[in-house]
Protein backbone atom coordinates (compact mmCIF):
# COMPACT_ATOMS: atom_id res chain seq x y z
CA UNK A 1 0.00 0.00 0.00
CA UNK A 2 2.97 2.50 1.00
CA UNK A 3 4.46 1.71 -2.30
CA UNK A 4 1.60 2.41 -4.20
CA UNK A 5 0.80 5.59 -2.69
CA UNK A 6 4.46 6.86 -3.36
CA UNK A 7 4.21 5.27 -7.05
CA UNK A 8 0.82 7.64 -7.39
CA UNK A 9 3.29 10.53 -5.99
CA UNK A 10 5.87 10.35 -8.41
CA UNK A 11 3.23 10.19 -11.37
CA UNK A 12 1.75 13.37 -10.37
CA UNK A 13 4.78 15.28 -10.02
CA UNK A 14 5.55 14.05 -13.29
CA UNK A 15 2.45 15.34 -14.75
CA UNK A 16 2.32 18.36 -12.50
CA UNK A 17 5.64 19.19 -14.86
CA UNK A 18 4.89 18.13 -18.22
CA UNK A 19 1.82 20.81 -17.86
CA UNK A 20 4.05 23.36 -16.72
CA UNK A 21 5.91 22.52 -20.07
CA UNK A 22 3.23 22.82 -22.16
CA UNK A 23 1.90 26.32 -20.30
CA UNK A 24 5.17 27.69 -21.08
CA UNK A 25 5.52 26.72 -24.89
CA UNK A 26 1.78 27.79 -24.99
CA UNK A 27 3.46 30.94 -23.26
CA UNK A 28 5.86 31.60 -25.81
CA UNK A 29 3.71 30.88 -29.12
CA UNK A 30 1.43 33.67 -27.88
CA UNK A 31 3.70 36.21 -28.30
CA UNK A 32 5.02 35.15 -31.35
CA UNK A 33 2.89 35.17 -34.78
CA UNK A 34 3.38 32.35 -36.98
CA UNK A 35 3.88 29.56 -34.17
CA UNK A 36 6.95 31.23 -32.32
CA UNK A 37 8.74 32.62 -35.42
CA UNK A 38 10.43 35.93 -36.33
CA UNK A 39 8.04 38.90 -37.28
CA UNK A 40 9.85 39.95 -40.32
CA UNK A 41 7.38 42.34 -40.93
CA UNK A 42 8.74 46.12 -41.86
CA UNK A 43 8.48 48.66 -39.52
CA UNK A 44 6.53 50.90 -41.92
CA UNK A 45 5.57 50.60 -45.94
CA UNK A 46 5.35 53.81 -47.39
CA UNK A 47 3.63 54.16 -50.22
CA UNK A 48 4.54 56.94 -52.93
CA UNK A 49 1.33 57.12 -55.10
CA UNK A 50 1.63 59.37 -58.44
CA UNK A 51 -1.55 59.44 -60.64
CA UNK A 52 -1.56 60.35 -64.10
CA UNK A 53 -1.18 64.34 -63.45
CA UNK A 54 0.85 65.70 -66.57
CA UNK A 55 3.72 66.90 -64.15
CA UNK A 56 5.39 63.77 -65.16
CA UNK A 57 8.88 65.30 -65.17
CA UNK A 58 8.39 66.64 -61.84
CA UNK A 59 7.48 63.28 -60.62
CA UNK A 60 10.30 61.88 -62.57
CA UNK A 61 12.36 64.20 -60.43
CA UNK A 62 10.71 63.44 -56.83
CA UNK A 63 11.63 60.13 -57.35
CA UNK A 64 15.00 60.72 -58.19
CA UNK A 65 15.30 62.91 -55.15
CA UNK A 66 13.94 60.20 -52.58
CA UNK A 67 16.72 57.69 -54.62
CA UNK A 68 19.38 60.19 -53.46
CA UNK A 69 18.32 60.59 -50.09
CA UNK A 70 18.17 56.52 -49.82
CA UNK A 71 21.50 55.86 -50.84
CA UNK A 72 22.80 59.09 -48.86
CA UNK A 73 20.95 57.30 -45.68
CA UNK A 74 22.05 54.12 -46.86
CA UNK A 75 19.47 52.41 -47.36
CA UNK A 76 15.47 52.58 -45.84
CA UNK A 77 16.61 51.46 -42.70
CA UNK A 78 13.05 49.60 -41.12
CA UNK A 79 11.40 51.01 -43.44
CA UNK A 80 9.75 49.80 -47.38
CA UNK A 81 9.04 52.27 -50.24
CA UNK A 82 6.92 51.34 -52.71
CA UNK A 83 6.29 53.32 -55.66
CA UNK A 84 2.79 53.69 -57.86
CA UNK A 85 3.79 55.82 -60.86
CA UNK A 86 1.54 56.17 -63.49
CA UNK A 87 2.50 55.58 -67.13
CA UNK A 88 0.14 57.11 -68.99
CA UNK A 89 -4.04 57.87 -68.52
CA UNK A 90 -4.45 53.85 -67.32
CA UNK A 91 -1.69 52.29 -66.84
CA UNK A 92 1.23 52.70 -64.18
CA UNK A 93 4.00 51.35 -62.55
CA UNK A 94 4.51 49.07 -59.18
CA UNK A 95 8.42 49.35 -57.64
CA UNK A 96 9.88 49.12 -54.86
CA UNK A 97 13.52 51.25 -53.98
CA UNK A 98 16.01 49.00 -53.11
CA UNK A 99 19.56 49.96 -51.17
CA UNK A 100 22.23 47.52 -52.91
CA UNK A 101 26.01 48.36 -53.31
CA UNK A 102 25.96 51.59 -52.36
CA UNK A 103 23.30 53.22 -54.64
CA UNK A 104 19.08 53.27 -54.79
CA UNK A 105 17.57 51.06 -57.56
CA UNK A 106 13.76 49.97 -58.49
CA UNK A 107 12.82 46.19 -58.66
CA UNK A 108 9.38 46.31 -60.67
CA UNK A 109 6.54 44.52 -58.73
CA UNK A 110 3.61 44.98 -61.86
CA UNK A 111 2.86 46.60 -64.77
CA UNK A 112 -1.02 47.69 -63.24
CA UNK A 113 -3.16 47.38 -66.22
CA UNK A 114 -6.53 49.50 -66.60
CA UNK A 115 -6.45 51.70 -63.58
CA UNK A 116 -9.73 53.67 -63.96
CA UNK A 117 -9.37 56.56 -62.50
CA UNK A 118 -12.50 58.68 -64.49
CA UNK A 119 -14.04 61.31 -62.41
CA UNK A 120 -17.45 59.85 -64.05
CA UNK A 121 -17.24 56.70 -62.08
CA UNK A 122 -15.52 56.71 -58.51
CA UNK A 123 -16.62 53.53 -57.55
CA UNK A 124 -14.23 52.10 -59.96
CA UNK A 125 -11.73 54.53 -58.91
CA UNK A 126 -11.62 53.33 -55.30
CA UNK A 127 -11.37 49.47 -56.89
CA UNK A 128 -8.55 50.48 -58.31
CA UNK A 129 -7.24 52.15 -55.53
CA UNK A 130 -8.15 49.18 -53.38
CA UNK A 131 -6.09 46.76 -55.53
CA UNK A 132 -3.03 48.44 -55.24
CA UNK A 133 -3.33 48.91 -51.73
CA UNK A 134 -3.84 45.46 -51.02
CA UNK A 135 -0.83 44.48 -53.48
CA UNK A 136 1.59 46.72 -51.49
CA UNK A 137 0.10 44.74 -48.31
CA UNK A 138 1.12 41.41 -50.08
CA UNK A 139 4.19 42.12 -51.88
CA UNK A 140 5.85 44.93 -48.55
CA UNK A 141 3.81 43.38 -45.57
CA UNK A 142 4.21 46.00 -42.54
CA UNK A 143 3.31 46.74 -39.26
CA UNK A 144 1.91 49.81 -40.61
CA UNK A 145 1.60 52.09 -43.30
CA UNK A 146 1.78 55.49 -45.03
CA UNK A 147 1.03 57.17 -48.05
CA UNK A 148 2.45 60.47 -50.03
CA UNK A 149 0.84 61.45 -53.06
CA UNK A 150 2.07 64.29 -55.49
CA UNK A 151 -0.37 65.27 -58.37
CA UNK A 152 -2.38 68.40 -58.81
CA UNK A 153 -5.11 69.36 -56.11
CA UNK A 154 -7.71 71.62 -55.07
CA UNK A 155 -8.95 70.44 -51.80
CA UNK A 156 -12.29 69.66 -50.99
CA UNK A 157 -14.05 70.84 -54.33
CA UNK A 158 -15.61 67.58 -56.44
CA UNK A 159 -13.37 65.47 -59.02
CA UNK A 160 -15.27 66.45 -62.54
CA UNK A 161 -16.36 69.35 -61.76
CA UNK A 162 -17.64 72.53 -64.53
CA UNK A 163 -15.26 75.22 -64.46
CA UNK A 164 -18.40 77.19 -65.86
CA UNK A 165 -19.67 76.41 -62.22
CA UNK A 166 -17.14 78.87 -60.54
CA UNK A 167 -15.63 82.10 -60.83
CA UNK A 168 -12.03 81.77 -61.41
CA UNK A 169 -9.39 84.49 -61.96
CA UNK A 170 -8.28 84.14 -65.23
CA UNK A 171 -11.45 82.38 -66.97
CA UNK A 172 -9.89 78.75 -67.23
CA UNK A 173 -7.58 76.75 -65.12
CA UNK A 174 -9.27 77.32 -61.68
CA UNK A 175 -10.37 74.50 -59.07
CA UNK A 176 -11.99 71.91 -60.74
CA UNK A 177 -11.11 68.46 -58.77
CA UNK A 178 -9.77 66.53 -55.92
CA UNK A 179 -6.41 65.30 -57.27
CA UNK A 180 -5.25 63.91 -60.31
CA UNK A 181 -4.61 65.83 -63.11
CA UNK A 182 -5.28 69.12 -64.22
CA UNK A 183 -8.47 68.39 -66.38
CA UNK A 184 -11.59 66.71 -65.88
CA UNK A 185 -10.32 63.16 -66.84
CA UNK A 186 -8.76 60.74 -64.49
CA UNK A 187 -9.61 62.96 -61.23
CA UNK A 188 -9.95 60.85 -58.01
CA UNK A 189 -12.58 62.14 -55.56
CA UNK A 190 -11.20 61.91 -51.74
CA UNK A 191 -14.44 59.59 -51.03
CA UNK A 192 -12.62 57.20 -53.33
CA UNK A 193 -9.28 57.10 -51.59
CA UNK A 194 -10.70 57.02 -48.63
CA UNK A 195 -13.26 54.20 -49.19
CA UNK A 196 -10.21 52.37 -51.03
CA UNK A 197 -8.38 52.32 -47.79
CA UNK A 198 -11.07 51.51 -45.27
CA UNK A 199 -11.64 48.36 -47.67
CA UNK A 200 -7.99 47.22 -47.30
CA UNK A 201 -8.21 47.64 -43.56
CA UNK A 202 -5.79 50.61 -43.88
CA UNK A 203 -4.96 53.43 -41.30
CA UNK A 204 -2.19 55.25 -42.41
CA UNK A 205 0.65 56.76 -39.65
CA UNK A 206 0.24 60.00 -42.33
CA UNK A 207 -1.55 60.93 -45.50
CA UNK A 208 1.09 63.37 -47.71
CA UNK A 209 -0.53 65.00 -50.20
CA UNK A 210 2.19 66.75 -52.31
CA UNK A 211 -0.26 68.81 -53.96
CA UNK A 212 -2.21 72.29 -53.94
CA UNK A 213 -4.36 73.86 -51.71
CA UNK A 214 -5.00 70.19 -49.65
CA UNK A 215 -4.05 71.76 -46.06
CA UNK A 216 -7.82 72.81 -45.92
CA UNK A 217 -10.24 71.51 -42.86
CA UNK A 218 -13.19 70.41 -44.99
CA UNK A 219 -10.63 67.79 -46.64
CA UNK A 220 -8.80 67.05 -43.38
CA UNK A 221 -12.07 66.37 -41.90
CA UNK A 222 -13.34 63.50 -44.51
CA UNK A 223 -9.72 62.06 -43.56
CA UNK A 224 -9.40 62.03 -39.71
CA UNK A 225 -10.76 58.13 -39.64
CA UNK A 226 -8.21 57.26 -41.71
CA UNK A 227 -4.79 58.42 -40.80
CA UNK A 228 -3.22 60.06 -38.16
CA UNK A 229 -1.30 63.01 -39.21
CA UNK A 230 -2.30 64.70 -42.55
CA UNK A 231 0.81 66.84 -43.88
CA UNK A 232 -0.06 69.58 -47.09
CA UNK A 233 0.26 72.96 -48.20
CA UNK A 234 -2.59 75.35 -47.53
CA UNK A 235 -1.87 77.72 -51.03
CA UNK A 236 -0.62 76.46 -54.11
CA UNK A 237 2.90 74.35 -54.45
CA UNK A 238 5.12 75.02 -56.91
CA UNK A 239 5.57 72.69 -59.95
CA UNK A 240 8.70 71.17 -58.11
CA UNK A 241 6.93 69.91 -55.30
CA UNK A 242 8.27 68.50 -51.96
CA UNK A 243 12.38 68.36 -52.03
CA UNK A 244 12.51 64.90 -50.86
CA UNK A 245 15.97 65.18 -50.85
CA UNK A 246 15.57 67.37 -47.92
CA UNK A 247 12.67 65.78 -46.53
CA UNK A 248 12.81 62.30 -46.74
CA UNK A 249 14.52 60.94 -43.83
CA UNK A 250 12.68 63.35 -41.43
CA UNK A 251 8.88 61.50 -43.17
CA UNK A 252 10.93 57.95 -42.81
CA UNK A 253 11.43 59.25 -39.28
CA UNK A 254 8.02 60.98 -38.55
CA UNK A 255 10.01 63.82 -37.41
CA UNK A 256 7.08 66.60 -38.72
CA UNK A 257 8.58 69.34 -37.39
CA UNK A 258 11.81 69.03 -39.45
CA UNK A 259 9.48 68.22 -42.39
CA UNK A 260 7.89 71.27 -42.45
CA UNK A 261 10.97 73.51 -41.76
CA UNK A 262 13.16 71.38 -43.78
CA UNK A 263 10.49 71.91 -46.67
CA UNK A 264 10.42 75.61 -46.17
CA UNK A 265 13.56 76.21 -46.06
CA UNK A 266 14.93 74.85 -49.04
CA UNK A 267 12.27 77.20 -51.00
CA UNK A 268 13.17 79.72 -48.95
CA UNK A 269 16.71 80.07 -49.79
CA UNK A 270 16.04 78.98 -53.30
CA UNK A 271 15.18 81.23 -56.25
CA UNK A 272 11.21 80.96 -56.07
CA UNK A 273 11.03 81.50 -52.35
CA UNK A 274 7.11 80.77 -51.80
CA UNK A 275 6.03 77.73 -49.71
CA UNK A 276 3.90 76.76 -46.80
CA UNK A 277 3.19 73.56 -45.08
CA UNK A 278 1.63 72.34 -41.77
CA UNK A 279 1.01 68.80 -39.86
CA UNK A 280 -2.37 68.36 -38.31
CA UNK A 281 -3.12 65.75 -35.53
CA UNK A 282 -6.38 64.16 -36.66
CA UNK A 283 -7.49 63.04 -33.32
CA UNK A 284 -8.86 66.50 -31.97
CA UNK A 285 -10.24 67.41 -35.60
CA UNK A 286 -13.75 66.32 -34.02
CA UNK A 287 -12.94 68.78 -30.78
CA UNK A 288 -12.30 71.17 -33.02
CA UNK A 289 -16.09 70.99 -35.15
CA UNK A 290 -17.69 70.92 -31.72
CA UNK A 291 -15.96 74.08 -30.65
CA UNK A 292 -16.48 75.72 -34.22
CA UNK A 293 -20.35 74.51 -33.69
CA UNK A 294 -20.58 76.09 -30.21
CA UNK A 295 -18.65 79.32 -31.67
CA UNK A 296 -21.35 79.96 -34.35
CA UNK A 297 -24.48 79.26 -32.20
CA UNK A 298 -23.64 81.16 -29.20
CA UNK A 299 -22.21 84.37 -31.36
CA UNK A 300 -24.00 85.96 -34.14
CA UNK A 301 -20.00 87.20 -34.74
CA UNK A 302 -19.36 90.54 -36.61
CA UNK A 303 -20.37 91.81 -39.80
CA UNK A 304 -16.60 91.49 -41.56
CA UNK A 305 -15.19 92.12 -45.37
CA UNK A 306 -13.17 88.83 -46.65
CA UNK A 307 -11.26 90.54 -47.81
CA UNK A 308 -9.64 91.52 -44.58
CA UNK A 309 -9.21 87.55 -43.74
CA UNK A 310 -5.79 86.07 -44.57
CA UNK A 311 -6.42 84.12 -48.31
CA UNK A 312 -4.59 81.46 -49.72
CA UNK A 313 -5.71 81.53 -53.27
CA UNK A 314 -5.71 83.40 -56.55
CA UNK A 315 -8.59 83.74 -57.55
CA UNK A 316 -10.76 86.75 -58.24
CA UNK A 317 -13.94 85.04 -55.62
CA UNK A 318 -11.44 83.85 -53.07
CA UNK A 319 -12.21 79.99 -52.07
CA UNK A 320 -10.22 79.16 -49.26
CA UNK A 321 -9.42 81.62 -46.02
CA UNK A 322 -6.87 81.18 -42.93
CA UNK A 323 -9.20 79.08 -40.49
CA UNK A 324 -8.13 80.97 -36.99
CA UNK A 325 -7.78 84.34 -38.94
CA UNK A 326 -11.33 84.05 -39.79
CA UNK A 327 -12.86 82.68 -36.42
CA UNK A 328 -10.69 85.86 -34.54
CA UNK A 329 -11.83 88.57 -37.20
CA UNK A 330 -15.72 87.36 -37.09
CA UNK A 331 -15.85 86.51 -33.17
CA UNK A 332 -13.49 88.23 -31.82
CA UNK A 333 -15.64 88.57 -28.24
CA UNK A 334 -16.70 84.93 -27.88
CA UNK A 335 -15.86 83.76 -24.70
CA UNK A 336 -14.47 80.27 -26.71
CA UNK A 337 -12.01 82.13 -28.33
CA UNK A 338 -9.22 80.67 -25.88
CA UNK A 339 -10.66 77.67 -26.49
CA UNK A 340 -10.57 77.34 -29.65
CA UNK A 341 -6.56 78.67 -29.98
CA UNK A 342 -6.25 75.48 -27.45
CA UNK A 343 -7.52 72.88 -29.19
CA UNK A 344 -5.58 74.69 -32.52
CA UNK A 345 -2.88 74.66 -31.34
CA UNK A 346 -3.25 70.50 -30.81
CA UNK A 347 -4.55 69.78 -33.97
CA UNK A 348 -1.75 72.14 -36.24
CA UNK A 349 1.34 70.24 -34.47
CA UNK A 350 3.66 71.70 -37.25
CA UNK A 351 3.80 74.24 -39.44
CA UNK A 352 5.93 76.86 -41.46
CA UNK A 353 5.90 79.37 -44.23
CA UNK A 354 7.34 81.67 -46.12
CA UNK A 355 6.98 85.54 -46.06
CA UNK A 356 4.53 85.13 -48.93
CA UNK A 357 2.51 81.86 -50.52
CA UNK A 358 2.71 81.09 -54.12
CA UNK A 359 -0.33 81.36 -56.32
CA UNK A 360 -1.30 80.34 -59.92
CA UNK A 361 -2.30 83.64 -60.39
CA UNK A 362 -0.54 85.06 -63.05
CA UNK A 363 -1.20 88.73 -61.90
CA UNK A 364 0.43 88.09 -58.98
CA UNK A 365 2.34 85.04 -58.51
CA UNK A 366 2.38 85.62 -54.58
CA UNK A 367 0.31 86.73 -51.47
CA UNK A 368 1.96 88.40 -48.61
CA UNK A 369 1.43 86.09 -45.10
CA UNK A 370 -0.25 88.06 -42.31
CA UNK A 371 -2.01 85.26 -40.57
CA UNK A 372 -1.11 81.75 -40.77
CA UNK A 373 -2.32 78.79 -38.55
CA UNK A 374 -1.22 76.57 -40.92
CA UNK A 375 -5.60 75.26 -42.38
CA UNK A 376 -7.57 76.77 -45.27
CA UNK A 377 -11.35 76.93 -44.84
CA UNK A 378 -13.89 77.64 -47.20
CA UNK A 379 -16.72 77.99 -44.95
CA UNK A 380 -17.16 81.09 -45.73
CA UNK A 381 -16.10 81.94 -49.41
CA UNK A 382 -16.67 84.62 -51.84
CA UNK A 383 -17.00 82.39 -54.39
CA UNK A 384 -20.47 81.90 -55.02
CA UNK A 385 -19.72 78.84 -57.88
CA UNK A 386 -18.47 77.51 -54.85
CA UNK A 387 -21.44 77.45 -52.19
CA UNK A 388 -24.11 75.03 -53.16
CA UNK A 389 -20.95 72.55 -53.46
CA UNK A 390 -19.56 73.74 -49.80
CA UNK A 391 -22.57 72.99 -48.22
CA UNK A 392 -22.73 69.00 -49.00
CA UNK A 393 -19.19 68.79 -47.26
CA UNK A 394 -18.92 66.97 -44.04
CA UNK A 395 -17.20 69.99 -42.16
CA UNK A 396 -19.92 72.36 -43.19
CA UNK A 397 -22.72 70.33 -41.76
CA UNK A 398 -20.91 68.92 -38.52
CA UNK A 399 -20.33 73.19 -38.03
CA UNK A 400 -23.60 74.53 -39.15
Amino acid sequence: MKKTKETRHLLSLILAVILLLCGVTACNNDNNEGGGEEDTRAAETVIFLFPYSGLESQISQNITDIKTAIAALGGTGKSRIIVVKAINQINAKMTELVYADSVCGENVIDNLMQLEFNSDDQAKAAASLQNIFMQVKEVAPAKSYSIAIGSHGTAWLPAGINISTLTSATGNGGPQKAFGTGTSRNQISHDALITAAKNSSLRFNYVFFDACLMSNIETIYDYRNICDYFISSAADVPSYGAPYEEVLKSLLDHNYADVTSNYVSFYENSNFPYACLSVTRCEKINELAQTVKMIRTLDEGNTVSLSDVQKYDGMRATVFYDLADYIHKVYPTSPLLETFDNIMSQVVVNKASTESIFTALPSEKSIPVTAFCGISTSSPTANEGAIPLLQETAWYADTH
